[in-house]
């Protein structure tokens, strides 16, 4: 009995074994000759698939912080790619090249240094801000989106080359504001001004005339700005200014008259449009037969009737007064035949009051003498 026990304990062993090694060899053959594996395969090793490969379903690859999956290939996806993570970033360590028109929602950062360069091929349009934190340069148009197409900055906007502004362009908003223009400015229709314009070199028009042309009144130097139209107001000079050109045109308001440089002399001005000339030190009528001088009058007595018309003023209790130098010795009025003060003397008035002529004396009325009467001389 025990010998019984004995070979058939053997016996069993044997058999298990055996079936253990068969089996084995079936898995093998049957899992080398299988396309598909309908359980869950599990390793804690390297799985290597040699081939194509079709992972029907939600596949999930794990990330460890020591571990991570890296592609030889060229990776399609014809749904979704995003990462499990909370923030859901996609982040690459090359070149991210997007063929067709793709949306980037939320913040968006293009560059992580200064010296990165942004480079829009084709045309950038935004609704919204858009913000450079360093130099933007455009080769094309640059505009907003915008009904109005406005262009907005709020630092300094610096435009090298030929730039051209079209329609209603406004410089500054502010009344203390320095709108600067360091080459030639020129215009072919108004230019206007709020406040004041200071012009270093030339200001013209560029017509062929290259008149300038005031609609309002001209203000030279510092004076009060002047509003009455056609005018001109000089600031005021009180003496002769020195190192001028010829030609040179100021204000005296120690004398209140306009001074003209002729290049070696100060003159009051006068023109022949007004009748007077200058010479040297003296004041003239231009053309002793047209012209005529009256004083205290705006009637004159007329072409051929009289060179010099003298009045009183409109005042009838005012005489028409000639006053003479205080303590003077000469004659208070001289009435001449002849081009000198030498004479000869026809009627004259001495310092005393004395009234002497050279001829009969002849009265339309009564003659009162207050005085003796005694014979006239002519001459002084």
């Amino acid at each position: 009995m025990q010998r019984f026990l004995s070979n058939g304990k053997g016996d069993m062993m044997r058999s298990v074994a055996l079936s253990l090694i068969f089996s084995t060899l079936f898995i093998g053959i049957s899992v080398g000759a299988a396309t598909t594996i309908s359980t869950s395969i599990t390793t804690d090793g390297t799985l290597s698939v040699t081939g194509a490969s079709t992972l029907t379903g939600l596949t999930t690859m794990v990330y460890a912080s020591s571990t991570g999956q890296s592609l030889t290939g060229n990776l399609t996806v014809g749904g979704r790619a995003t990462t499990t993570g909370s923030s859901g970033n996609i982040e690459t360590a090359g070149t991210l090249t997007a063929v067709g028109a793709s949306t980037l929602n939320g913040a968006v950062t293009l560059g992580d240094a200064a010296g990165d360069a942004i480079i829009v091929t084709g045309n950038a349009s935004t609704t919204n801000s858009f913000e450079v934190g360093n130099d933007l340069y455009v080769n094309g148009y640059a505009t907003t989106t915008g009904s109005n197409g406005d262009f907005a900055t709020r630092g300094t906007l610096t435009i090298t080359g030929a730039s051209v502004l079209n329609g209603a362009v406004t410089l500054g908003d502010a009344a203390g504001d320095a709108i600067i223009v360091t080459g030639n400015a020129s215009t072919t229709n108004s230019f206007e001004v709020g406040n004041d314009l200071y012009v270093n070199g030339m200001s013209t028009t560029t017509g062929s005339s290259g008149n300038v042309e005031l609609r309002g009144g001209l203000t030279v130097g510092n004076a009060t700005a002047n509003s009455l139209a056609g005018t001109i107001l000089f600031s005021a000079q009180t003496s002769d200014p020195t190192g001028v050109t010829q030609g040179t045109v100021y204000y005296n308001s120690t004398s209140k008259v306009l001074r003209l440089f002729d290049g070696t002399d100060w003159f009051t001005t006068g023109t022949t449009s007004s009748g007077l000339l200058l010479s040297t030190n003296r004041i003239q009528l231009d053309n002793l037969a047209l012209r005529h001088l009256a004083l205290g009058t705006t009637t004159q007595q007329g072409i051929g009737k009289s060179l010099v018309t003298l009045e009183a003023t409109t005042t009838a209790s005012i005489p028409l007064s000639i006053v003479g130098f205080s303590g003077q010795t000469g004659h208070l009025l001289d009435v001449l035949n002849g081009t000198n003060v030498a004479g000869p003397k026809l009627l004259f008035i001495d310092s005393s009051g004395g009234l002497f002529g050279s001829s009969t004396a002849a009265f339309g009325s009564t003659l009162t003498v207050g005085g003796r009467s005694r014979r006239c001389r002519t001459s002084s």
